[in-house]
């Protein structure tokens, strides 16, 4: 087959790398000198080399650094790698094609990299990329060519039941920080606590660990706890998948008590409030530059500078390393800049008004049916653009129309879902208010359904084909947890529809 005709991309190539498939065939860079995989590296899905610190030996010398993909040899300036620090580290360049006359590639500090090209293989790898195609059309959940049978009623309340177990599991989750933060306050000698760690998927109820720490009548009526437990997870949510780590590392560094503390020094209004905030949180960041030819720019950054020397005196905070945000492959809507300047705002809203009662009396007002509820809560969480991020994406790039919401309606429902109906049950389970969980419940099981994903679109195709649709937040819910935590682990004989399928 001729080699123009084949389109495999990089991606297929990283996972044969990460499969160890190159492993097992006699390798040699352009130079001629032999290429043995020790460790493959860890798999890089953000900004930056494909694969982290590889272990390979080349020439019979042992390596360890970075490893990069590309079809073309050319493709390693082109995407200005030569220019980019973070790819300092490589200690081998892989490429598909050779086109003609190789171009070297030479880091930022001009060292030039061994090359390894793959075009001699290209048949076989072309063999392996079809025959991966064939096998993905057939990835299904387990139960795919049989649950036809199934009927509505029982899907529709199987997923009820898994959402409200994924909803259990968000509850324990904040419940567990509230018990940490009061440890922490109160001094209590205990393990250390990884403030920083990997954010918690959601599970099983069960997975979380009971907390010795128990929380009591003056600890669930002060309010900073509260507020604390909504700002964390508030920022969480801001920061998606990518900078979800970042944000929620954020939010534990700049406490919501050390912003109030700073904010009661003087009268400022809510507008100054949200303004100071977002210096203090930008500056805490480290994504506010140190120089730049703008004027509005460096007026910000002016600013900035001298709001954080007043703030980092009453309060002791290290900044972020720059380095760990995300940005790459990102909608600029979306960039931790942008998410930043709305969650200030957001944060500002809390500290000013006393968001947890105005959001338990709308829940328990008798004159407002369900959709009236939802869309005063979302009203709470909407933040319009303004500042000088009406007009920026992040420093040194501005938009070329007006940014028009910081956070818009979709992340605010994603906030509510996700954020404030755990704390709002997690409040109603600790001061046993039979009525704000009742009614919490009502507007969960009426919210409307988010943007499908791969795993909703799955489920909706195998399972609920024409018999139901996951319209709505809940069953979405349902349908992730069903997948995550059952389908992919067949844990058949615990679901309600395969234990359907097997009394047939």
């Amino acid at each position: 087959m001729p080699k123009e005709s084949l389109h495999i991309p990089e991606s297929f190539l990283r996972r044969l790398w990460e499969e160890r498939f190159f492993a097992t065939l006699p390798l040699f860079t352009l130079d001629n000198q032999r290429v043995e995989i020790l460790h493959c590296g860890t798999h890089n899905t953000n900004a930056g080399p494909d694969f982290l610190k590889a272990k390979l030996r080349i020439g019979g010398v042992t390596f360890v650094g970075d490893v990069e993909f590309h079809i073309h040899s050319a493709d390693w300036k082109n995407h200005r790698h030569d220019s980019d620090p973070r790819y300092n580290s490589i200690i081998l360049h892989i490429i598909l094609n050779e086109s003609g006359k190789n171009i070297a590639a030479r880091t930022q500090t001009f060292r030039e990299l061994p090359v390894l090209s793959l075009e001699k293989y290209v048949q076989i790898i072309w063999e392996e990329f079809e025959k991966s195609n064939a096998h993905n059309t057939l990835i299904k959940i387990p139960c795919a060519e049989k649950n036809t049978g199934c009927t509505e009623k029982i899907i529709r309340q199987w997923l009820e039941k898994l959402a409200l177990e994924r909803m259990e599991f968000k509850i324990r989750r904040c419940a567990e920080r509230m018990k940490s933060i009061v440890e922490k306050n109160t001094f209590t000698v205990s393990e250390p606590v990884n403030m920083y760690g990997e954010v918690i998927d959601e599970g099983q109820p069960e997975e979380i660990p009971q907390h010795y720490c128990t929380l009591s009548k003056k600890d669930i009526r002060d309010k900073m706890l509260w507020v604390n437990i909504l700002y964390e997870g508030i920022f969480e949510a801001l920061g998606y998948s990518k900078n979800q780590e970042n944000f929620l590392q954020l939010a534990r560094s700049v406490p919501c008590a050390s912003l109030k503390n700073f904010l009661a020094q003087q009268k400022y209004s809510l507008e100054e409030k949200e303004q100071l905030i977002e210096y203090i949180l930008l500056t805490a960041a480290n994504l506010i530059p140190t120089k730049t030819r703008d004027d509005d720019e460096w007026q910000y950054i002016e600013q900035s500078n001298s709001i954080w020397k007043k703030y980092s005196a009453l309060a002791s905070v290290e900044k972020m390393k720059v380095a760990t945000w995300q940005f790459f492959r990102l909608h600029p809507e979306n960039f931790p800049t942008i998410r930043i300047a709305g969650g200030s705002r957001i944060v500002a809203r809390l500290l000013a008004n006393d968001y947890l009662k105005k959001m338990t009396e709308l829940l328990k007002s008798p004159a407002l049916r369900e959709k009236e509820k939802q869309k005063r809560l979302e009203e709470l969480f909407i933040v319009e653009g303004r500042g000088f991020f009406e007009s920026h994406y992040r420093f040194g790039i501005q938009s070329s129309k007006r940014i028009k919401t910081f956070v818009g309606k979709d992340r605010a429902r994603d906030i509510i879902f996700n954020v404030i109906f755990p704390v709002l049950l997690l409040y109603a389970r600790l001061f046993k208010d039979t009525q704000l969980r009742k009614e919490t419940l009502k507007v969960i099981a009426a919210f409307p359904s988010s943007a499908e994903n791969t795993i909703t679109r799955k489920i909706q195709e195998q399972l609920c084909a024409e018999k139901l649709s996951l319209d709505s937040s809940m069953l979405q819910q349902g349908a992730v947890q069903l997948y995550k935590f059952y389908c992919t682990q067949e844990r058949c004989k615990e679901c309600a529809i395969g234990k359907v399928l097997v009394c047939r």
